[in-house]
C-alpha cells in the first residue's frame, strides 16, 4: 500500500507588531491541521496509508550551524532533522504543512530540484546591502542562494507576480516559468520538493493569509503538483492576517485541501507502483482548463 507521511513545521511570525516580529517555533499549532489532513487523505478515492511524523522541532546543538539565525531557530539543524525523519519514514510522499513561509527553508537541504508555486519570490532584500537580513518568509529564498543549497537552474518559480527592482535579483531566485508552459510541455525532473505558498491561488478562494495573490486555480495547482511528482510537498502560509495558523484551516477550505489531498494520494500510489516495478516514475502530462 502507498504511504503518505505528514509533517508539521510550526514556525510562525506575528504580523502588525512594532518592532516587527521574527519567526518563532509554536509547538503543537499544526496538530489539528495534520489530523484533518489525515482524515481527508483516508477519504481519498485512492487507498493510502497515512503516517503522522509529528512536528519538526529544533534540537539543542553544541555548535550552531551556518544557518543559525534569530531567536535560536537554527534552520541548518532543522534541515538535518527533516532529512533524517523523511528518510526513516520511507513514505512514498511527505506532505508538510507550515505557517510562516520561512518554515520551507529546512526542506531546501533535501536533495533534488524544487518547484516553487508562490505569488512572491521571497528573496526581498536590499540589493545594495543584502547580507544583514535574517531568515523570514520574505527572505528565505535569498538565504537558500547565499548558502548554496540550490543552484538557480534547480529552482522553478511558478506564479510569481510581484517583483521589486530595489531588491536583490528583483526579489526572486531561480527560473521563472509560466505555468502554461509547464503544464503543456516543460519536462520536470528530479523534483525533490514542491514548495507551495497558498497566496499563489486566486483571491476568490478566500484563504485567510491576507496577502496579495497570484491567479492559479486549484485545478492548475493539482495538475502542476502531479506533473512535478515531488518526494516532499510543503504547504505554507496556512495562517490568518495576524500570522497565526487557524486550527480549522483545513476543514474550513475543503475546496482547496480536498483536491490537494487527492493529488497527493495519486502521487503516492503512482510512486509506490513504480518502486514495486523497479522503475523510475516518469513525470506525466498535465492539463489545465485555465492555461492551455
Amino acid at each position: 500500500m502507498a504511504t503518505v507521511a505528514l509533517l508539521g513545521i510550526p514556525i510562525m511570525m506575528m504580523r502588525g507588531e512594532e518592532p516587527p516580529s521574527l519567526p518563532f517555533v509554536s509547538g503543537g499549532i499544526t496538530d489539528k491541521p495534520r489530523s484533518e489532513l489525515k482524515e481527508m487523505l483516508i477519504k481519498s478515492p485512492l487507498e493510502v496509508k497515512v503516517v503522522d511524523m509529528g512536528e519538526l522541532l529544533p534540537q539543542p546543538l553544541s555548535q550552531p550551524s551556518e544557518a543559525a539565525t534569530n531567536l535560536g531557530i537554527d534552520y541548518g539543524n532543522l534541515g538535518k532533522i527533516a532529512k533524517d525523519a523523511i528518510e526513516k519514514s520511507r513514505a512514498d510522499i511527505v506532505l508538510a504543512i507550515g505557517g510562516d513561509h520561512s518554515g520551507a527553508f529546512p526542506l531546501y537541504y533535501l536533495t533534488g530540484n524544487v518547484v516553487r508555486a508562490d505569488a512572491h519570490g521571497d528573496a526581498y532584500v536590499d540589493k545594495y546591502d543584502p547580507f544583514n537580513y535574517v531568515v523570514s518568509g520574505a527572505t528565505y529564498v535569498f538565504h537558500v542562494n547565499k548558502l548554496g543549497l540550490k543552484k538557480p537552474e534547480e529552482v522553478h518559480n511558478v506564479g510569481v507576480k510581484y517583483l521589486d527592482n530595489y531588491c536583490w535579483g528583483k526579489g526572486y531566485f531561480g527560473i521563472r516559468v509560466p505555468i502554461g508552459e509547464v503544464l503543456r510541455n516543460k519536462k520536470l525532473t528530479r523534483i525533490g520538493l514542491f514548495d507551495l505558498d497558498l497566496d499563489v491561488l486566486r483571491a476568490s478562494y478566500a484563504l485567510p493569509h491576507g496577502y496579495k495573490t497570484s491567479d492559479l486555480t486549484v485545478e492548475d495547482l493539482t495538475g502542476l503538483l502531479i506533473k512535478s511528482n515531488p518526494a516532499v510537498f510543503g504547504v505554507f502560509e496556512c495562517v490568518n492576517t495576524a500570522g497565526v495558523m487557524p486550527a480549522d484551516i483545513i476543514s474550513a477550505h475543503p475546496n482547496v485541501f480536498g483536491p490537494i489531498c487527492d493529488a497527493v494520494a495519486e502521487i503516492a500510489v503512482a510512486r509506490a507502483q513504480a518502486a514495486q516495478n523497479g522503475s523510475i516514475l516518469q513525470n506525466p502530462q498535465a492539463f489545465s482548463a485555465t492555461f492551455r
